[in-house]
């Protein structure tokens, strides 16, 4: 999927650091035969926290400032979410959409990416929709409840970012004739405190931003993970999104959908690029295979 793979000499010299770096813990007075145990018997945790330094050392940083500490963090999932089987998402989807009818029945077996919470059953938005905008409308009129949506109201107008566009029309060939995509993806957990340009800067080689139509559908099939003032909400960096009337004064401003629960209620609304809030996580896909 990269188009910088790595080359050899790149891999030669970090894995020469690497070893450098672990001769001197092991030549060093800091370990001793029980803390090398516990490194052992503590290996899975050992690699995923060489596999995080790895990425944090390797990202650019430039939003690096538009991060809330995650002590700071107090908002959660619902204790009793979960990503729902394959074919029980996919029988509430068709309700809502009976135009949709193929999928991947073999989706729930697919090894799951690091940092994915599961497999989410999204539909194609050209099956639901002539545009992007109108399939983002129809979801939203289904979760407010409403016959104009925020968007509509709004005058919302919506962009892909060019990155998840082509990730999804180039790397779910398998799926290509599936009215309906299988796709490992988290819900926002792993992104909370983070603006959405920061958010952007620190996906890992092979994430990608989901929108408002793939949050929208996701949240269809899975009503229970946001609905109290103490969950996180869910934005969406997927998409770039500008506003009209009667909302001028807002329209140069870079802005992102986010789903959100307030005045008892759940609606679409626009957060600022660069915004942080420690009840905001932003929901992110993973390319299968990784």
């Amino acid at each position: 999927m990269t188009e910088n793979p790595i080359t050899s000499g790149q891999k030669r010299t970090v894995e020469g650091i690497i070893h450098a770096a672990l001769e001197g813990m092991l030549k060093g007075d800091d370990l001793d035969k029980v803390r090398m145990q516990r490194l052992i018997d503590r290996g899975e945790k050992l690699t995923a926290g060489m596999q995080e330094l790895f990425l944090d050392l390797s990202r650019e940083n430039a939003w690096e400032k538009e991060e809330i500490e995650a002590a700071e963090r107090n908002y959660l999932y619902p204790a009793q979410y979960g990503v729902k089987p394959i074919a029980e998402q996919v029988a509430i989807l068709t309700r809502y959409f009976p135009e949709l009818e193929t999928y991947d029945k073999h989706g729930d077996e697919w090894p799951l990416p690091r940092r994915a919470e599961g497999p989410y059953a999204i539909p194609k938005w050209t099956k639901v929709a002539g545009t992007y905008r109108d399939a983002v409308i129809r979801v939203a009129r289904l979760i407010e409840k409403t016959e104009r949506s925020t968007f509509e109201e709004c005058d919302v107008q919506l962009a892909r970012t060019v990155h998840t566009a082509e990730v999804l029309d180039q790397n779910f060939d398998g799926q290509r004739d599936h009215d309906i995509r299988i796709v490992p993806a988290q819900f926002g957990r792993v992104h909370a405190g983070r603006s959405a340009r920061r958010t952007r800067e620190v996906y890992s080689t092979r994430e990608f931003g989901l929108g408002a139509f793939e949050v929208g559908c996701m949240f269809l099939t899975h009503p229970g993970r946001l609905g109290h003032v103490d969950w996180h909400w869910i934005g969406c960096p997927g998409d770039d999104a500008t506003l009209g009337e009667p909302l001028a004064e807002m329209k140069q401003e870079q802005l992102v959908p986010c789903l959100i629960f307030s005045d008892g209620k759940m609606r679409f609304a626009m957060s600022g690029m660069g915004k942080t809030a420690v009840n905001l996580g932003y929901a992110t896909g993973f390319v299968i295979g990784m």
